[in-house]
């Protein structure tokens, strides 16, 4: 059964409007409505309203004064964009992570199906599996206590009842609240949503880039060069950005030694 969605980002620079392109085309079907934050970026609020306008999508902008560094805490922009959601369902995507498939055109309306069948509060992705994540019987599912908003599909007015219950994670959190009050929920309860394995056909991944390589990264992304490592292992085994975030510049290893050999002397000295 399809249903209708919202689909809700930032868009705080023009250059990231192909990234929304790629996610309405990877979710298979446009959105109901997409609702936008720019932080004040007039022209990536005039490039948002060109190509909603030329695609037939209902555009609501988030007000620059509901959040004055969205990079510092997005808690606000949150909760005025799923407080203005009038669809049941909306997912969230940040665009410095990337999505592509092959096929599976039906995959939203099977992932709403698959939560709903299994009381999940959310769909997240853009990670490797963690290792406390539970099999299930399709593979390309997992049943899981962690989430990420660089790809999250949520029912918006549980997360607004839930955030409201427990406002006093904020200062726990910092910046990591709109995040970190969920995952906390889902340990006290025993609550499971389900994650969306990366495959070779469908994917999406985290690359933290923002400047003029960011369409680099993208072309290697699609076209799947060193996408392998990403698609192995468990998320918990990766601490290096290098090797958690796709095409991330290594560290040379100079810079690495001293960084370690820095520590240690600190550690030293401070006994």
């Amino acid at each position: 059964m399809t249903r209708p969605y919202a689909l809700a980002t930032n868009l705080l620079q023009s250059l990231s409007l192909k990234i929304v392109e790629d996610w309405i085309d990877f979710l298979g079907r446009p959105p109901a409505t997409l609702h936008c934050f720019c932080g004040g970026n007039e022209e990536a609020k005039a490039s948002i309203e060109a190509f909603c306008a030329e695609r037939g999508i209902e555009l609501v902008l988030t007000p620059d004064e509901v959040c004055p560094d969205v990079r510092a805490s997005e808690i606000e922009v949150l909760r005025w964009q799923y407080g203005h959601v009038t669809q049941d369902w909306c997912f969230l995507v940040r665009l410095d992570a990337f999505p592509f498939r092959m096929g599976e055109a039906d995959w939203l309306d099977r992932c709403m199906d698959t939560m709903e069948e299994n009381g999940f509060f959310f769909a997240t992705g853009a990670a490797r599996v963690f290792r406390a994540d539970k099999p299930m019987d399709q593979p390309d599912y997992m049943a899981t206590q962690r989430l990420s908003n660089n790809c999250i599909l949520v029912r918006p007015k549980e997360w607004l009842a839930l955030e409201e219950q427990n406002r006093p994670l904020r200062e726990t959190y910092g910046r990591y609240y709109s995040e970190g009050f969920l995952e906390t929920h889902l340990r006290e309860t025993d609550t499971w949503g389900l994650r969306l394995v990366n495959r070779p056909e469908w994917r999406v991944f985290h690359v933290q880039v923002w400047d003029e390589r960011m369409l680099n990264v993208r072309e290697s992304f699609r076209a799947g060069r060193g996408i392998r490592p990403f698609l192995e292992g468990y998320e918990d085994d990766y601490t290096d950005p290098w090797t958690r975030w796709y095409m991330f510049p290594k560290t040379p290893l100079t810079k690495r030694l001293r960084t370690t050999l820095g520590r240690l002397r600190r550690q030293v000295f401070s006994r």
